[in-house]
């Protein structure tokens, strides 16, 4: 691509408005630019595309300027409400229903008091998708986490998921969780009015995700169980109940 086109998305702008309707601006009482958020390039004209919080409405122009060094969310009295998240899109890699979503239930083999056992436990991270097929060398694999119920962890090959799965568990679901809803991912959750900063974790005994807070030593303050929450989390994201990574606490979480 022209590097001469790239832009920040979503920067500060300001671009020529000389008409409202068919009423001219006089340049004097009103001045003949607008200020905006760029959002991105017209495929009908020859110009960028910017939206007004003012008007909430998209204007596009060829005259403009743009401020990328200007916080917009400053700029325009803006609040990140939890509803967006950014993540790197790939179109090569094909998306697909996860056979192994977190929380999966397993049954791995140990040796326990000289015994040979299974040990319940739990899916608790799973593999970047990719579009190849599964090569002949297991050893290439990106493998799967599992956690016991005595807390160790261990990689497990795709190929071998399908004889460590507790059959006896019924199904969860087909649908997975996203990234930063995983084992030990910091989000915020909210609590009476106030959000509070912990981390997502799973309880093999109760076979459901939680949020937990804790001390820097590790002691839990307190919990809230989410047994539903491979179902509900868009609706727990969309009302603002958890929020991804650690932010301030300001007016637009009280």
């Amino acid at each position: 691509p022209d590097l001469r086109t790239l832009f920040r998305l979503f920067s500060c702008g300001y671009f020529l408005h000389e008409k409202d309707g068919t009423r001219s601006r006089d340049g004097i009482a009103e001045s003949k630019t607008m200020q905006g958020i760029a959002i991105g390039r017209s495929r009908q004209a020859d110009g960028m595309m910017f939206y007004s919080p003012a008007t909430r409405k998209i204007y596009t122009s060829s005259d403009y300027k743009l401020d990328e060094g200007r916080s917009t969310p400053n700029l325009f009295n803006l609040n990140y409400d939890g509803g967006i998240f950014v993540g790197l899109y790939d179109p090569a890699i094909k998306t697909s229903v996860e056979p192994f979503p977190e929380g999966t239930p397993v049954l791995w083999p140990k040796i326990l008091h000289g015994k040979s056992v299974k040990m319940r436990g739990s899916v608790t991270s799973v593999p970047v998708p990719v579009d190849s097929a599964v090569p002949d060398t297991a050893d290439l694999e990106t493998p799967y986490t599992i956690q016991l119920i005595d807390g160790s962890t261990f990689q497990v090959s795709p190929r071998r998921m399908d004889d460590v799965v507790d059959l006896r568990s019924p199904a969860n679901t087909t649908f997975s969780l996203p990234s930063w809803l995983g084992s030990n991912q910091r989000v915020m959750c909210l609590h009476d009015g106030v959000y509070k900063k912990g981390f997502m974790d799973y309880d093999l005994d109760q076979q459901s995700w939680r949020f937990i807070q804790r001390r820097r030593n590790g002691d839990e303050i307190w919990s809230k169980a989410f047994p539903s929450l491979i179902q509900d989390f868009q609706l727990l994201v969309d009302e603002g109940s958890l929020i991804p990574g650690w932010h301030a606490q300001n007016s637009q979480f009280l």
